[in-house]
């Protein structure tokens, strides 16, 4: 997360990349979405 945004990614190319992983992980990757989200909007 925070390498993408050092790197330039901007919020809607995560944004994209998370809901990927949040459909195809599973229970443990929600956790981690809402984590990476939280960190992305402050």
């Amino acid at each position: 997360m925070k390498s993408a945004i050092h790197n330039g990614a901007t919020k809607e190319e995560i944004l994209d990349t998370l809901g990927v992983v949040y459909v195809t992980s599973g229970a443990p990757g929600v956790n981690v979405c809402k984590n990476a989200i939280k960190k992305l909007l402050k």
